[in-house]
This record gives structure tokens, C-alpha cells and sequence, in this order.
């Protein structure tokens, strides 16, 4: 609705002209939507495509992130045994555990450091083993099947309170569903650093198949004789 109006009082009337000779829409910018990434529709019915992200990072929901920064946007392990090093420089504090909620740790840390997370759906019902290395910063390591949720859905953590540290468990997963291991470190912003983590199946022995001889599958794709 375009008005005609006057400035105040019965007074404030006449003649007029109005000329309409074009309606364009003036579609939102990147700016004004508050958005550095991603693709949006405008108030013109259109889209915007926003700018890209720095090397190291994507866009993800509208926000430039690290690879892995929330569960959301896991780094996924394509295929054990899994090794790979990374740092959690420039990554947000999204998770952590409580007192207790993550045996065999006795502690509750990470609530406060900087965190990235691996996506791991492992091909074979097995025991897996987990070992994490942080070169210069008191790492901290944890597996959990609900991201929403880690201490109601913690499977394991370790966090032994020292730089230069190995963190290491060793979790039942199931063939199928999908886990995820959390890089994490002690406390807060400052526990952050280079890491190497690796993901390996635990064969099975013969002794722990009860078998004596013959050759048997070992639970991680290969066999046992």
C-alpha cells in the first residue's frame, strides 16, 4: 500500500500527482543478513551465495567452522585401522564429560577446551582401541554414542593430566552405528595443540574363541589361526 497523506490536520490536503514507473525489489546482502557463508533466500525470492571460508574450514549452518568442530560437522573415518594428526587451535569448547561419567575415568574434564570430533561406523561388531597422542598440550580423549547427551552415552575417557601424554581406551562397538571420538583437551581455552590419533579393530585370539586349532574369522575382517 503506497499512502498519500499530509502533514498534520484537515488542512493538509490537495491536489497531487503520483507516478509509479518502476517496483524493484532491493534483495539483502551477506552483510545484513549477518551470514559469512552459505547459500540464502532473500526477501526478493531469490538466493545470495555468501562468502567462502579459510583454508582448514566449511561452512556449516551459515557459520565458517574447523573440520570436525561439533558432531554436527564430524571429520568421518572412512577406514580402519584409522591414523591420522590434526590441532585443535581455532576450534570452539562444545563438549565435555562430568565427575565419573566416562570410566574408566574417575574425572570430568573438557567442558572449557576447545574439541573436535571423528565420525567412526565400524564395519565388524568388535573391540576397538583408541589411542591419542597430544605433542604439546594435556590432551584429553572420550567415545560416545550420543553427542546430546555424553554422560548419559559415554562408552569410554581417558585424561591423564600431563602434556606430552598417550590417552588411550579400548570400547565395544557395534557393526552399523556410528560413534564419536572427541579430541578434547584438560581445561580451558588455552589446552589446545597438535595431536595424533589412531582408531584400530582388536583382533580376537584363538584363546579368547576357545578354539585350539583350525582358522577362524578374528572379528576385524581377517582371520586367526
Amino acid at each position: 500500500f503506497i499512502i498519500v497523506d499530509g502533514y498534520a490536520g484537515p488542512s493538509q490536503q490537495g491536489t497531487y500527482t503520483l507516478t509509479i514507473t518502476d517496483v524493484t525489489c532491493v534483495p539483502a546482502t551477506c552483510e545484513t543478513l549477518g551470514n559469512t557463508c552459505g547459500s540464502w533466500g532473500d526477501n526478493c525470492g531469490g538466493t545470495l551465495e555468501c562468502g567462502t571460508c579459510a583454508p582448514g574450514q566449511e561452512c556449516f549452518a551459515g557459520d565458517c567452522l574447523m573440520f570436525g568442530d561439533t558432531c554436527a560437522n564430524p571429520i568421518v573415518v572412512d577406514a580402519i585401522p584409522y591414523m591420522t594428526s590434526g590441532n585443535t587451535t581455532g576450534a570452539t569448547p562444545n563438549y565435555g564429560y562430568s565427575t565419573g561419567m566416562c570410566p574408566p575415568e574417575t574425572g570430568g574434564y573438557g567442558a572449557f577446551a576447545p574439541d573436535l570430533m571423528y565420525a567412526v561406523t565400524p564395519t565388524f561388531t568388535n573391540d576397538y582401541h583408541v589411542t591419542l597422542a597430544g605433542t604439546n598440550f594435556d590432551s584429553n580423549l572420550y567415545v560416545v554414542s550420543d553427542c546430546g547427551d555424553v554422560d548419559g552415552s559415554c562408552l569410554a575417557g581417558d585424561e591423564d593430566i600431563c602434556s606430552n601424554c598417550t590417552e588411550d581406551v579400548t570400547v565395544a562397538l557395534t557393526a552399523g552405528e556410528t560413534y564419536f571420538v572427541i579430541v578434547d583437551g584438560f581445561g580451558g581455552a588455552t589446552n589446545v595443540g597438535a595431536y595424533a590419533l589412531t582408531i584400530d579393530c582388536v583382533p580376537d585370539t584363538c584363546a579368547e574363541l576357545g578354539y585350539e586349532c583350525g582358522t577362524w574369522d578374528n572379528g576385524c575382517g581377517g582371520s586367526v589361526t
